[in-house]
């Protein structure tokens, strides 16, 4: 009499060269796409520390702009991966294959004949609301241990209820995921706060500025207060944003030193090719002054005299100074995305990108002379 062999999903113990094989990838897919992507995460249980899991590498690749996608899928099959559909919750699906998998790489166990998965990568815009809530549910395992304890012990259960019914399985799984990432939404705070114009932001730079001027006044060429708290009138993290123009980039290396004297720590470009970034951190952090732990009260963002990025920021920050009915659009907008992006500080600065080209456009159009006063010009010229 033949007996019936019962498969399960493998769920396998933590294996800590996880976090490795996804670093060595992490490498090898932002040198094969990093220019249209801006985030990277390791996401899933294996990104979880001491969490059981399918040894399966969840890799979340944030694109610039959802038209970007298309670029980026022959690079990705170069390295070996599989385009697998696209799905408007989850983005585009790549899968790396073996023919030699791991155990748990397979739906099948240990059964070798079928090209397995080590890898999966998710394709979707940065400002995708799943990157908020995979990190939410990630971080909280993270700092939970008994949180991630239950949720292992779950996924063992249900991997023997529901067989290789992976669908049945994810499915199962999530009521305890969507009470896991409520409960991260209430117990971290939002990473983003709008506080009020406070009048004393103003005084706050210019207190500043005389120190920024005492310690590297010999290597910049211009010191100006930028960003919303810049903006009379308008709501804003209070976190002082101030450029500094250089003369050379190079002369950056000159200025880390005393900086640091001031209190600021260099994080060189920090994302943002042709800037040099400094921060100033507290211990003491007022409300919407803490990200990531870390409590900030002043902003530097250097910048070369060539470097147009400097002169948009005061050509923003201008245009708003004048144009009332801009400022009350933008800090209309910035308390929406604040709200929709409250622990997502990247995704809330992306999606306010295209109201600060449409502004930068407004004061271009502003600042044109026009056709009648260029005929004007061209006749006084010919004279």
């Amino acid at each position: 009499m033949s007996h019936a062999v019962f498969e399960s999903l493998v769920i396998a113990d933590y294996d800590p060269r996880w976090p490795q094989m996804y670093e060595r990838e992490r490498a090898r897919i932002l040198k094969a796409i990093g220019d249209w992507i801006v985030k990277i995460e390791h996401c899933g249980s294996t990104a979880v520390p001491g969490l059981a899991a399918k040894p399966v590498i969840d890799i979340y690749a944030g694109l610039r702009s959802w038209h970007d996608r298309e670029q980026c899928l022959a690079p990705l099959e170069a390295l070996g991966y599989e385009y697998r559909g696209e799905d408007p919750v989850i983005g585009q699906i790549f899968v790396k294959l073996t023919n030699d998998p791991l155990p748990g790489q397979t739906y099948r166990g240990s059964d070798a004949r079928i090209r397995s998965r080590t890898h999966n990568v998710h394709l979707l815009p940065r400002s995708h609301p799943e990157w908020e809530r995979h990190l939410l549910f990630r971080d909280y395992l993270r700092k939970d241990a008994s949180a991630a304890s239950k949720y292992a012990a779950l996924k063992r259960s249900l991997a023997q209820v529901h067989g290789l019914d992976i669908n049945a399985y994810t499915n199962a799984k999530s009521v305890f995921i969507e009470d896991v990432i409520e409960r991260a939404r209430t117990d971290t705070p939002p990473d983003i706060y709008l506080a009020d114009y406070d009048a004393r932001w103003p005084q706050m730079f210019e207190e500043e500025r005389v120190r920024l001027q005492a310690a590297i006044g010999e290597w910049a060429a211009d010191i100006q207060h930028i960003g919303s708290t810049s903006i009379p009138g308008i709501a804003a993290k209070p976190i002082i944003d101030i450029a500094v123009h250089l003369r050379s980039l190079v002369d950056a290396l000159y200025c880390i030193t005393p900086l640091m004297e001031l209190g600021y720590e260099c994080l060189g470009e920090f994302g943002i090719p042709g800037r040099i970034y400094f921060r100033k951190r507290t211990d003491q952090p007022m409300r919407g002054q803490s990200h990531d732990g870390i409590g900030r009260t002043h902003q530097i963002h250097m910048y070369e005299l060539t470097n147009e990025q400097y002169e948009k920021q005061i050509v923003f920050r201008d245009y708003l100074r004048a144009h009332a009915d801009a400022r009350d659009a933008y800090e209309a907008l910035k308390r929406q995305l604040a709200e929709r992006h409250a622990r997502d500080v990247e995704a809330y600065a992306m999606a306010k990108s295209d109201f600060v080209q449409s502004i930068l456009r407004s004061a271009a159009l502003a600042r044109s002379p026009s056709p009648a006063e260029t005929e004007r010009g061209s006749q006084a010229t010919t004279r």
